[in-house]
């Protein structure tokens, strides 16, 4: 029952993401994916407040410094984190609206609907 009220502004779920960093200066450091659900924890241990659980897919700043050092891992650099969760501040995620809209699979997706449709016609 204690929701951080701006956890409100992500969907439900899993949804792609950008990683930005405010110190030393305000940048994008990285993509993943945010897992906005109920009673998430990381590591077996509850999120600390004002963050949310990420998976960190992709680098773009690679001396970039986690947000909370992953004590169990022991890592401390964003790229050290990839394909692994860590907590990230809330008011630095950015949700990615393109990105669910341009997946390759999606092209093979249709041309097997396509393939279908023409096999249904004979």
């Amino acid at each position: 029952k204690a929701s951080i009220n701006c956890q409100n502004k992500f969907p439900e779920g899993i949804s792609s993401c950008q990683l930005y960093l405010s110190s030393p200066t305000y940048r994008l450091v990285g993509k993943g994916k945010v897992h906005n659900t109920s009673g998430d924890l990381l590591h077996h241990r509850p999120l600390p407040d004002g963050h949310l659980k990420v998976s960190v897919d992709v680098v773009l700043d690679k001396d970039a410094l986690l947000p909370i050092p992953d004590i169990v891992s022991e890592t401390t650099l964003l790229r050290d984190a990839i394909g692994s969760f860590v907590a990230w501040p809330l008011d630095l995620i950015f949700i990615d609206d393109e990105t669910p809209t341009k997946p390759a699979s999606k092209d093979r997706g249709i041309l097997r609907h396509n393939e279908s449709v023409a096999s249904q016609k004979k």
